[in-house]
Protein backbone atom coordinates (compact mmCIF):
# COMPACT_ATOMS: atom_id res chain seq x y z
CA UNK A 1 0.00 0.00 0.00
CA UNK A 2 1.79 3.50 -0.95
CA UNK A 3 1.32 6.45 1.30
CA UNK A 4 -1.47 8.32 0.16
CA UNK A 5 -3.66 5.11 0.19
CA UNK A 6 -2.32 4.80 4.12
CA UNK A 7 -2.88 8.28 4.75
CA UNK A 8 -6.11 7.94 3.64
CA UNK A 9 -6.78 4.67 5.19
CA UNK A 10 -5.29 6.22 8.50
CA UNK A 11 -7.05 9.32 8.62
CA UNK A 12 -10.46 7.31 8.08
CA UNK A 13 -9.50 4.55 10.41
CA UNK A 14 -9.18 8.16 12.61
CA UNK A 15 -11.96 9.61 12.04
CA UNK A 16 -14.22 6.61 12.03
CA UNK A 17 -12.73 5.70 15.97
CA UNK A 18 -12.75 9.07 16.91
CA UNK A 19 -16.38 9.43 16.04
CA UNK A 20 -17.68 6.03 16.71
CA UNK A 21 -16.71 6.57 20.01
CA UNK A 22 -18.66 10.04 20.48
CA UNK A 23 -21.60 8.91 18.51
CA UNK A 24 -22.59 5.30 20.13
CA UNK A 25 -25.23 4.93 17.83
CA UNK A 26 -23.31 4.86 14.78
CA UNK A 27 -23.36 1.96 12.22
CA UNK A 28 -20.22 0.02 12.40
CA UNK A 29 -18.12 0.15 9.78
CA UNK A 30 -17.31 -2.73 7.29
CA UNK A 31 -20.85 -3.41 5.67
CA UNK A 32 -22.06 -2.93 2.42
CA UNK A 33 -21.67 0.74 1.25
CA UNK A 34 -25.22 2.45 1.25
CA UNK A 35 -23.98 4.85 -0.96
CA UNK A 36 -23.29 2.49 -4.22
CA UNK A 37 -23.62 -1.16 -4.59
CA UNK A 38 -20.95 -3.72 -5.82
CA UNK A 39 -22.79 -3.76 -9.34
CA UNK A 40 -23.00 0.25 -9.55
CA UNK A 41 -19.23 1.17 -8.65
CA UNK A 42 -18.42 -2.37 -10.99
CA UNK A 43 -20.18 -1.07 -13.62
CA UNK A 44 -19.12 2.73 -12.95
CA UNK A 45 -15.41 1.91 -13.10
CA UNK A 46 -15.59 -1.16 -15.97
CA UNK A 47 -14.11 -3.59 -14.09
CA UNK A 48 -15.33 -5.68 -10.34
CA UNK A 49 -15.21 -3.76 -7.39
CA UNK A 50 -16.24 -3.88 -3.86
CA UNK A 51 -17.36 -0.94 -1.62
CA UNK A 52 -17.41 -1.20 1.73
CA UNK A 53 -18.94 1.21 4.60
CA UNK A 54 -16.24 3.16 7.08
CA UNK A 55 -18.52 5.78 8.48
CA UNK A 56 -21.88 6.28 8.87
CA UNK A 57 -23.15 8.51 11.51
CA UNK A 58 -25.61 11.57 10.74
CA UNK A 59 -24.32 13.91 8.17
CA UNK A 60 -21.72 11.78 6.94
CA UNK A 61 -21.23 8.83 4.57
CA UNK A 62 -17.66 7.20 4.18
CA UNK A 63 -17.42 4.13 1.86
CA UNK A 64 -13.94 2.73 0.69
CA UNK A 65 -14.00 1.15 -3.12
CA UNK A 66 -11.19 -0.99 -4.18
CA UNK A 67 -11.48 -2.38 -7.80
CA UNK A 68 -9.61 -5.42 -9.47
CA UNK A 69 -7.18 -2.70 -11.85
CA UNK A 70 -5.89 -2.23 -8.01
CA UNK A 71 -7.13 1.30 -7.73
CA UNK A 72 -8.71 2.35 -4.34
CA UNK A 73 -11.28 5.28 -4.16
CA UNK A 74 -13.18 6.62 -1.53
CA UNK A 75 -16.81 7.86 -1.48
CA UNK A 76 -17.88 10.70 0.75
CA UNK A 77 -21.34 12.44 1.65
CA UNK A 78 -21.74 15.24 3.68
CA UNK A 79 -25.67 16.73 4.60
CA UNK A 80 -26.05 19.46 6.48
CA UNK A 81 -28.09 22.80 7.00
CA UNK A 82 -27.96 25.34 4.62
CA UNK A 83 -26.82 28.14 7.50
CA UNK A 84 -23.99 25.13 8.40
CA UNK A 85 -21.90 25.73 4.47
CA UNK A 86 -19.13 28.17 4.56
CA UNK A 87 -19.62 30.36 1.93
CA UNK A 88 -16.38 30.00 -0.57
CA UNK A 89 -15.55 26.45 0.62
CA UNK A 90 -17.67 24.54 -1.56
CA UNK A 91 -17.19 24.06 -5.61
CA UNK A 92 -19.91 26.88 -5.84
CA UNK A 93 -19.74 29.77 -7.17
CA UNK A 94 -20.35 32.30 -10.21
CA UNK A 95 -16.53 32.74 -11.37
CA UNK A 96 -13.98 30.54 -11.79
CA UNK A 97 -12.18 28.49 -8.53
CA UNK A 98 -9.87 29.91 -6.76
CA UNK A 99 -6.41 28.35 -6.36
CA UNK A 100 -5.79 27.89 -2.71
CA UNK A 101 -2.22 27.17 -2.14
CA UNK A 102 -0.71 23.92 -3.35
CA UNK A 103 -4.65 22.50 -4.42
CA UNK A 104 -4.61 22.85 -7.49
CA UNK A 105 -9.03 23.83 -8.56
CA UNK A 106 -10.29 23.19 -11.74
CA UNK A 107 -13.41 22.60 -12.57
CA UNK A 108 -15.39 19.39 -13.33
CA UNK A 109 -18.29 19.14 -16.23
CA UNK A 110 -20.98 16.77 -17.04
CA UNK A 111 -22.33 15.95 -13.11
CA UNK A 112 -25.58 18.18 -14.00
CA UNK A 113 -24.60 19.33 -10.67
CA UNK A 114 -21.94 22.19 -9.74
CA UNK A 115 -18.23 20.50 -9.19
CA UNK A 116 -14.40 20.58 -9.23
CA UNK A 117 -11.84 18.96 -9.17
CA UNK A 118 -9.19 19.47 -6.39
CA UNK A 119 -5.52 18.14 -6.61
CA UNK A 120 -4.27 17.71 -3.24
CA UNK A 121 -0.63 17.20 -2.58
CA UNK A 122 0.22 14.75 0.48
CA UNK A 123 3.00 13.22 1.64
CA UNK A 124 5.01 13.56 -1.87
CA UNK A 125 1.84 12.15 -4.00
CA UNK A 126 -1.03 13.95 -5.40
CA UNK A 127 -4.53 13.28 -4.17
CA UNK A 128 -7.19 13.83 -6.48
CA UNK A 129 -10.99 14.95 -5.07
CA UNK A 130 -14.10 14.92 -7.43
CA UNK A 131 -16.38 17.69 -5.01
CA UNK A 132 -19.93 17.69 -5.91
CA UNK A 133 -22.52 20.08 -4.34
CA UNK A 134 -26.19 18.74 -4.51
CA UNK A 135 -28.51 21.42 -3.25
CA UNK A 136 -28.11 23.66 -0.65
CA UNK A 137 -27.08 20.98 1.80
CA UNK A 138 -25.32 17.63 0.43
CA UNK A 139 -21.64 17.45 -1.03
CA UNK A 140 -20.13 14.51 -2.46
CA UNK A 141 -16.83 13.69 -2.67
CA UNK A 142 -15.05 11.34 -4.80
CA UNK A 143 -11.28 10.48 -4.47
CA UNK A 144 -8.66 8.82 -5.73
CA UNK A 145 -4.50 8.80 -6.35
CA UNK A 146 -4.22 11.24 -8.96
CA UNK A 147 -3.42 9.47 -12.42
CA UNK A 148 -4.13 10.19 -16.24
CA UNK A 149 -7.64 8.43 -15.89
CA UNK A 150 -8.44 9.43 -12.49
CA UNK A 151 -10.69 12.67 -14.11
CA UNK A 152 -12.66 10.04 -15.88
CA UNK A 153 -13.19 7.50 -13.56
CA UNK A 154 -14.06 9.76 -10.37
CA UNK A 155 -16.67 11.35 -13.05
CA UNK A 156 -17.97 7.85 -14.10
CA UNK A 157 -18.49 7.26 -10.52
CA UNK A 158 -20.06 10.30 -9.80
CA UNK A 159 -22.62 10.04 -12.49
CA UNK A 160 -23.22 6.34 -10.87
CA UNK A 161 -23.88 7.44 -7.58
CA UNK A 162 -24.91 11.02 -7.36
CA UNK A 163 -29.12 11.63 -7.14
CA UNK A 164 -30.72 11.67 -10.62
Amino acid sequence: MNRLHQAIALGLASGGLLLASALPAAAQPGGPCTLASDDVVTAALGVPAQAVESISIPGLISCGVSSAADDDFSIMHITTTPDALLKGSLPMGGGAPEQTGQVEVTPADGLGYPAMFLRIPVDGDTLLSLRVQVGDTDVYAFNAHDAADAPARLTALGKAVLPH
